[in-house]
């Protein structure tokens, strides 16, 4: 149901079926089902459904600036119901964070556009006029006025 911390925080004693359980998971979940249902229209129905999220699954909120430390907290604490160490839970953390970091994160792309030969610096003259012979282009002025200009452009996309 994702409300576990509330019965990990409770007072009352711990015996499951009893009335007053039965009771806080039937409002539980009516007022998720309230809250995560339609379309949120306000402010105020956001926010809920935001902290209805970190409640449900306080650990991938931890690193929240505002709320970081109480999901911390009751992360810990579902997690010590479950019998998993606090200790356990942190090492798991901090080695996740190891591999991320250490992550290879150099895209496909970028590695081959990186063997672009003029990368580190522009064609040598030579090499231009080798490329305009490549690829066609004369060794024409510039246009100097826009008429000239999209004259020329009229041109090359007619060939």
């Amino acid at each position: 149901m994702g409300f576990s911390v509330c019965c990990l925080l409770c007072d009352a004693p711990d015996m499951p079926g009893s009335e007053r359980c039965k009771k806080c998971i039937s409002e539980h979940s009516k007022a998720r089902e309230k809250l995560s249902t339609d379309r949120a229209k306000t402010k105020s129905q956001r926010l809920a459904r935001e902290l209805i999220q970190m409640i449900s699954n306080p650990s991938a909120f931890i690193d929240d600036n505002i709320h970081g430390q109480w999901m911390k907290k009751y992360s810990e604490l579902i997690n010590a119901h479950q019998g998993k160490s606090v200790s356990q839970s942190t090492e798991k953390f901090f080695a996740k964070f190891e591999r991320d970091a250490n992550k290879n994160k150099e895209s496909l792309i970028s590695r081959v556009a990186n063997q672009n030969k003029w990368s580190e610096r522009p064609p040598a003259p030579e090499e231009l006029i080798e490329l305009k012979k490549v690829y066609g282009i004369k060794n024409k002025q510039k246009p100097t006025t826009w008429k000239d200009f999209i004259d020329e452009l009229n041109q090359l996309l007619e060939e």
